[in-house]
């Protein structure tokens, strides 16, 4: 009986003492992972407690502070559980970023729009740069073959090309010569080109033979209305650019010599009388 219960408080002793165990280690991790949890200012750090993995196949954790080890092989598998309090949730300088995004954006649009917004194309009449005349006494017919020149200017910042020219000359408001005429010239950007083309005119009228061929009359002009219009393409557009204004021919000259006021570029564009008569 003895026996007996002394083996009872041997076991009752030993239970007391895991007890007591097991209550400190419990103090020792609550306040080890309150050093892990807080700083000595009494505010949270930006981490969490963990356990370190003493394996050679770990690799550093990476919301640890770089201090703490997860299983390699793991990385695409194991969750990041990182405080709200983080620095690397905050944004920095978002706004700025933002800010110059928006502006480049911006003034790339600004610039292009500048540079590819249509501007307008003028035609000019430079003048008369030959003339041939002759007359019909049977029919009291005036033959005019007039040679002008157009000047041409692009105020765009890109190519445009000239298609196709189009004139009437009228007198007295009879068409009395017409011109149409396929051209394929390119105007560089911000630049001027001169066009010649060359308008046959048939003057029927009694009054205008009679004011070209005597002698007694010391002017003889003739005016003319010079209607032309030509079509130009640019930027996959077409559209047809118009220009009104008046020539005066003398009638009594039978022949004007060329003015050599056309750049060397533009020569090809000049329809002279000769090749229009091997033509006709």
């Amino acid at each position: 009986m003895k026996k007996v219960w002394s083996h009872l408080k041997h076991v009752v002793s030993q239970d007391n003492d895991e007890d007591e165990d097991s209550k400190k280690d419990l103090v020792a991790g609550v306040s080890h992972s309150h050093s892990y949890g807080s700083t000595g200012n009494g505010e949270t750090d930006s981490y969490v407690p963990y356990h370190e993995i003493a394996d050679q196949e770990s690799i550093n954790c990476p919301t640890c502070k770089g201090t703490g080890r997860i299983p390699r092989g793991q990385e695409d598998q194991l969750v990041a559980l990182i405080p709200y309090s983080d620095q690397r949730l905050r944004p920095r300088r978002t706004k700025l970023y933002v800010s110059i995004a928006v502006a480049t954006c911006l003034l790339l649009c600004a610039i292009t729009i500048f540079f590819l917004f249509p501007r307008s194309i003028f035609l000019d009449h430079a003048g008369l740069n030959s003339s041939l005349i002759n007359f019909d006494p049977n029919t009291d017919t005036v033959n005019i073959n007039i040679t002008n020149i157009l000047n041409i200017t692009n105020n765009n910042f890109y190519s445009i090309r000239i298609l196709s020219i189009n004139v009437d000359m009228l007198h007295v408001n009879t068409v009395v010569g017409q011109v149409n005429k396929e051209v394929k010239m390119n105007i560089n950007p911000v630049t001027t080109k001169q066009l010649y083309y060359m308008v046959p005119n048939v003057l029927t009228d009694n009054t205008t033979f009679k004011i070209c061929t005597w002698s007694a009359i010391k002017v003889h002009n003739v005016l003319l209305h010079i209607q032309a219009r030509i079509t130009v393409s640019y930027l996959a557009h077409e559209e047809q650019v118009s220009l009104d204004t008046f020539e005066y021919i003398d009638c009594r000259s039978n022949t004007t010599v060329p003015r050599p006021v056309s750049p060397p570029e533009t020569a090809k564009n000049h329809f002279s009388f000769h090749e229009w008569q091997r033509k006709s």
